[in-house]
């Protein structure tokens, strides 16, 4: 079948009679659908064929196709697809289909989506973006994306984003907050340097195993310097606190299969993060953070919106410049975390 299904046959009928005949039939208070039939001038096959549907699908086309969302529900997520996009979060074709069966899903509506892939159909999609004006942006390698997208045009219009949001809803630096998360292995992947002998050809350093298990630390802190107590992910099934013990005051830690962030772990922190911050109407906040396929769920969006939260991404590939907390926070974590490590295993042989 083609892509775009063109009728062979044009409606003789108007959605509008119909739907008036439709209505009379309803609330006459002896309901004939022949006399309502003959009053509008239409067939009483092609009214009783209309009435056998569902009320919330009146009025519709008599073929065989029935579209999922309605104008409104199809306007509500062409709005989202762009607000995202205006906060620099920019949507692949894959994350995008995600997003429509979540609203699907969320909102109950009857649809033909793959279910098992939680995806809404390619046929679907290019019919979307057709439709409202959407199109498919190339990506590029990420070491000549970084080296592209970090010029003056895109950092500028970033920060003039960052200026028109402040200036909307009149943040200040105590609400303004950046989020970051980076995986850590529990065997330090960065080897400290060590004394040798010279002419050694090769220097070696125990470890405490061959292989780690990744952590991955998320982590919020405000421009005033106000941090968020730190949200942990183990690749684990059954958590144990002990893991913890130690951690800063108020600090969480979930598990998942690989230690990642995920959608779902993603709703986790931000009502973690809702927790400590407190935003309401009165005291609302803006999150800065990267655009990593986690970060723009539709339930991340919703959870957002209902909590007074802004969210704001930086530009594609160019995190290692802007980012406060990957370019001033993880960096020396990492190699103090490795010192540690370090000194445990000298004392401990």
């Amino acid at each position: 079948m083609p892509r775009i299904y063109k009728r062979k046959t044009e409606p003789k009928w108007d959605k509008a009679i119909i739907k008036l005949a439709i209505n009379d039939y309803i609330n006459d208070i002896k309901p004939s659908c022949n006399k309502s039939a003959k009053k509008f001038g239409i067939p009483e096959a092609t009214l009783r064929r209309y009435l056998k549907k569902k009320p919330e699908d009146y009025p519709t086309n008599g073929g065989r196709f029935k579209n999922t969302f309605t104008d409104e529900q199809l306007q509500t997520l062409q709005n989202y697809i762009t607000d995202i996009d205006k906060r620099s979060f920019g949507l692949t074709k894959l994350q995008c289909q995600r997003l429509v069966y979540d609203f699907a899903e969320k909102n109950g509506i009857h649809h033909r989506f793959n279910k098992q892939a939680k995806l809404a159909g390619d046929d679907w999609m290019h019919n979307f973006m057709s439709k409202y004006n959407f199109s498919v942006r190339k990506p590029e390698a990420t070491s000549i994306g970084r080296l592209m997208a970090f010029n003056k045009i895109n950092v500028g219009a970033f920060f003039d984003k960052l200026k028109e949001i402040k200036l909307e809803k009149n943040f200040n630096a105590s609400q303004i907050f950046n989020v970051d998360e980076s995986g850590i292995s529990s065997v330090p992947t960065k080897l400290l340097k060590v004394i040798s002998p010279t002419g050694a050809r090769r220097v070696a350093k125990i470890v405490s195993a061959e292989r780690g298990k990744n952590i991955t630390v998320v982590l919020g802190i405000s421009a005033t310097g106000v941090y968020v107590p730190p949200f942990l992910i183990f690749a684990r099934k059954r958590m144990d606190k002990q893991l913890i013990e130690g951690a800063p005051p108020g600090s969480v830690a979930i598990g998942n299969d690989n230690g990642w962030m995920t959608s779902d772990s993603f709703l986790l922190y931000l009502e973690h993060f809702c927790k400590h911050v407190k935003a309401t109407p009165e005291n609302p906040i803006l999150l800065i953070l990267d655009n990593h396929i986690s970060h723009v769920s539709l339930q991340a969006i919703y959870f957002c919106r209902e909590h007074n939260i802004t969210m704001l991404g930086f530009p594609p590939h160019t995190t290692h410049r802007l980012q406060p907390l990957d370019v001033a926070v993880f960096g020396p974590l990492k190699t103090y975390y490795s010192q540690a490590c370090d000194t445990f295993m000298v004392n401990n042989p």
